[in-house]
């Protein structure tokens, strides 16, 4: 008889606790849907980050190449006024007002980062900083990939090239056979 009671409390036990086994299960599979549904949500807010800082990034690269271009004209129309066969005081008086605009302008970009780079004629030459607008041959082979003549400077923001220097390099050619000297 004790037997078949407890038998029948063990019954009556587990038949309270399957609702119990069910809503646990239930618990679990709602929390194993929160974590995926979390995963996604950090994913998704990670992909937003990474664009909004991308899209920041292009913004301000943009606006910089925009005074880069500007202080380049501006250099160039100086250069232009410079070299006028007739000069006169409103000639001297707008090269002057270009010197200030540009020191405003490269105080702008120096206030944002980006550093102004040249080269020197005898520099090698380097295809991350350099872009070659035009070639000299040379028939001296320790002159190879050197850099001729600068034309423009270029331009570095957070240690990558926005412009790079336009030079001109000369370029090692052995001599046909027979014309050597």
């Amino acid at each position: 008889m004790k037997k078949r009671m407890l038998k029948k409390q063990k019954g009556t036990i587990k038949a309270s606790l399957r609702p119990v086994e069910h809503k646990l299960e239930n618990i679990q599979q709602t929390a194993d849907e929160t974590g995926r549904i979390l995963e996604k949500y950090r994913g998704t807010q990670d992909l937003f980050y990474t664009e909004y800082r991308d899209l920041k990034a292009h913004s301000e690269k943009r606006y910089l190449n925009g005074m880069i271009r500007m202080r380049d004209n501006t250099l160039r129309d100086m250069e232009y006024l410079s070299t006028a066969k007739e000069k006169d005081d409103s000639v001297n008086l707008a090269i002057q007002y270009l010197g200030y605009r540009l020191q405003e302008m490269e105080a702008f970009l120096e206030d944002n980062g980006v550093e102004i780079i040249t080269a020197q004629p005898g520099d090698s030459f380097d295809p991350v900083r350099h872009k070659v607008i035009e070639a000299e041959v040379t028939d001296r082979e320790e002159e190879n990939e050197k850099i001729r003549k600068v034309y423009t400077e270029g331009y570095l923001y957070m240690d990558k090239v926005l412009k790079k220097i336009n030079v001109k390099v000369s370029r090692y050619e052995r001599k046909p056979y027979g014309e050597e000297g």
